[in-house]
């Protein structure tokens, strides 16, 4: 597997936080913590909702037409 970057993006987010983290209380790591997840889950959002609106408009299941 020649493409696979799982270690290297592993020790990347590491020290994101460890950068982002330098200098803080735990409490504004807390909230920091929260919204970057809310972040990643909004992201997660946009390809799912493009997978939606590029179905067919006849397709019984979609939810946002």
């Amino acid at each position: 597997m020649n493409n696979c970057y799982g270690q290297k993006l592993n020790l990347l987010a590491v020290s994101i936080a460890n950068a982002l983290s330098e200098g803080l209380s735990d409490d504004e790591i807390n909230l920091l913590a929260g919204l970057l997840q809310l972040v990643g889950e909004a992201l997660a959002v946009i390809p799912a909702s493009k997978a939606l609106c590029g179905r067919s408009d006849q397709d019984e299941g979609a939810i946002l037409k």
